[in-house]
């Protein structure tokens, strides 16, 4: 689901995916909520689209029939909204404990997100396992010294969010696979900064395969009557697999 952060998947899985009865969810996640709060200067958990929902609806109508009509004031108006984003990501990131703060914000919100799907799956006695996309943080166009500084604050937000999903009494299968593709896969893997190509998409199958057969193993014992079932496939966060593919 493009663009979607785990507030909206939260809300997918209620309306769209536990009404068809599957018997395992595998939920690939979470780079949308390390990265657009810091870049789309949305709130934590809120869907980045929310602002331009707000502009369709409630913006000046003049501005807004002059940016859907007119390239030139489609483009400063694109420039004014990136200079005012750009601007924004580098007070955070130059500032330790505004930078802490919003890591800390993400990490709530996701991780009680995804406590609560975890939950609804337990309740539906569907099998549930959760994955940490990998992704790179491209330097591109951007400042290198820009991209280092991205990259330290998703490391953070990301050691906060194995914290709280670690530190919780449900025990939510959780899977990072940030490990497993090291930097010297980086080019061979991801078409973009957070999207796998085939050979990637081909490499994260391997990295899940031998948790998705524990877990479906777990399925057909808990159908013939045996204990197990449900969960079975859980990797702690603080155990995962640290080894590159």
């Amino acid at each position: 689901m493009g663009g979607f952060v785990t507030a909206q998947e939260r809300l997918a899985l209620e309306l769209a995916i536990l009404p068809r009865r599957p018997h395992l969810v595998l939920h690939l996640t979470g780079f949308n909520d390390l990265a657009l709060p810091l870049r789309n200067g949305s709130r934590p958990g809120d869907p980045y689209q929310t602002g331009l929902r707000y502009f369709q609806i409630y913006g000046n109508s003049l501005l807004r029939t002059a940016v859907e009509n007119s390239v030139v004031a489609r483009r400063l108006f694109r420039d004014r909204i990136a200079g005012v984003l750009s601007a924004r990501e580098a007070e955070i990131l130059a500032d330790e404990g505004l930078s802490d703060r919003l890591a800390g914000e993400i990490a709530g919100v996701f991780s009680s997100n995804l406590h609560s799907m975890y939950r609804r799956c337990r309740q539906e006695k569907t099998a549930y396992l959760a994955f940490l996309q990998p992704y790179r943080v491209s330097a591109g166009r951007t400042d290198p010294a820009v991209t280092e500084k991205r990259e330290r604050f998703y490391d953070r937000a990301r050691r906060m969010i194995l914290d709280r999903i670690g530190s919780g009494k449900d025990g939510v299968p959780l899977l990072d696979l940030g490990p497993l593709f090291g930097p010297e896969s980086a080019r061979a893997w991801f078409a973009d900064e957070v999207h796998l190509n085939d050979a990637g998409q081909e490499a994260l199958a391997k990295a899940v395969y031998p948790l998705v057969r524990r877990e479906t193993e777990g399925l057909i014992r808990e159908r013939n009557g045996a204990k197990g079932g449900f969960g079975t496939g859980y990797v702690s966060p603080r155990t995962a697999p640290s080894g590159k593919l």
